[in-house]
Parts: C-alpha cells; sequence; structure tokens
C-alpha cells in the first residue's frame, strides 16, 4: 500500500481493497494492517501519499476510510516516528492540492470538524514546528499561503501564527532568517504590516522576540551569515 500510495497506483489500491473486502477483514485489521500501518521510516500510506502530492491515491484511502468507519482523526493525524503529520509531509514538498484536499476530509471527517482543523493545525511534528512553520523552513511559499489563508478558519489570530514559536523558541521569522528564505521574509513582514492589530507593535514584537539561546532575528540572520 505504502508503494502504491507514494506512486499514485490507483488501481493497485483498488485492487487491496478488493482483496479486504473478500477477506473480510475487521474494523482493527484494517486499520492496523493496512491504512495505519507504517513502513520502516514509521511512515503510514496517507503520509507518503502526501509527500508525493498522490492526489488520487489519497482520495482513494479516503474513500476506504469512510467505508469501514474507523476513526477518521486517529487517521488525519497520524504520526510518523518523527512526529511529522500528512499536513507536515505536504508542507515539506510545497503539495498545495494536497494540503487543500487534507483540509477538505477534515471537513467532512467529524460534527465539530474546526476543533479537528485546529489540532491539525497546531500539530508539532519534527523538533515541534507545526504546520505554519513548516513552510518558512523549507521555503514552501505556496505552502506558506494557503496555511495564511486556512488559519483563519480556526479562528487564529495573525499575532498568534507570527509569534508562535517550535520548541527552540523560534518563530517563522527565526526559521526564514536562519536558512536564507528571503521570499518567506518579504512575505512573513508584508502579513505583519497588514494585520489588524497594532502592526507597529507586532513588529517590534516579532524583531525583539528571542529563541532558547537568546538570538534575535537579526541575531540569526547575522551568525549564519545571510546578508
Amino acid at each position: 500500500m505504502h508503494i502504491a500510495a507514494c506512486t499514485n497506483s490507483v488501481q493497485a489500491l483498488k485492487e487491496m481493497w478488493e482483496w479486504v473486502e473478500i477477506a473480510h477483514l475487521n474494523k482493527r485489521e484494517i486499520k492496523n494492517e493496512f491504512l495505519l500501518a507504517q513502513d520502516r521510516l514509521g511512515e503510514i500510506a496517507l503520509q507518503k501519499a502526501a509527500f508525493g502530492g498522490s492526489l488520487e491515491a489519497i482520495e482513494a484511502m479516503w474513500s476506504s476510510v469512510k467505508k469501514v468507519e474507523i476513526n477518521r482523526d486517529e487517521f488525519l493525524l497520524a504520526r510518523t516516528e518523527k512526529g511529522s503529520r500528512a499536513l507536515h509531509m505536504a508542507e515539506y514538498g510545497n503539495r498545495v492540492e494536497v494540503l487543500t484536499m487534507i483540509w477538505d476530509c477534515a471537513e467532512e471527517a467529524q460534527l465539530n470538524s474546526i476543533d479537528l482543523k485546529k489540532r491539525m493545525f497546531l500539530a508539532e511534528g519534527f523538533d515541534g514546528h507545526t504546520a505554519w512553520h513548516c513552510p518558512a523552513l523549507y521555503e514552501s511559499l505556496e505552502a506558506l499561503e494557503i496555511i495564511w489563508s486556512l488559519a483563519k478558519e480556526v479562528d487564529l489570530k495573525p499575532d498568534e501564527l507570527l509569534l508562535s514559536q517550535v520548541e527552540e523558541g523560534y518563530t517563522a521569522l527565526h526559521l526564514a532568517a536562519r536558512k536564507n528564505r528571503v521570499v518567506i521574509l518579504e512575505k512573513l513582514w508584508f502579513w505583519t504590516e497588514e494585520a489588524e492589530v497594532n502592526a507597529n507593535e507586532l513588529k517590534k514584537k516579532l524583531l525583539l522576540a528571542k529563541d532558547d539561546e537568546g538570538y534575535t532575528v537579526w541575531h540569526r540572520a547575522a551568525k549564519f551569515g545571510n546578508l
């Protein structure tokens, strides 16, 4: 299933599902041996498909999840061994269409879709990075723009996003400065200026925010020689 998912082999996925139905596996077996089964990297098929941008494969697997009526939250929020979720995996490869599809899945997953979306959004992955921090680190501009727009659906305010920090105290601005992601820095600063809250106050907080080593964005850029 992992190979079929990352290569977008929808026909193979459908044939596997036909075998599952013929074998009359129970929900627990389907969940543990197929939908949530991990490979050597600790990744499930959904995460493979998200990283590879396999839209049709994700759609086929989501259809299977709905058929067996397993916990959809568990499927969408599953973690790799390093802690990444499907949403993070899509961002690593700047898979904008996958981000949107996973978000749509959350919409129909449960009665309180806002709660699920917020958990997906704020869930920490590798090194404590959330769905907001990953695009800044990997220079996935389109993914960052999608995440910015989706944040409004879960009532996250601009200052909450811009000032949110990972385990080491980095904001998205810190991460972009470390990696010399100029386009990301410009976009983050643009959003800071158009924030409905006191823009000047927010700018000051953002520029003076310190990570765990006491470094501001300015210090981080200087340390890594990013002029």
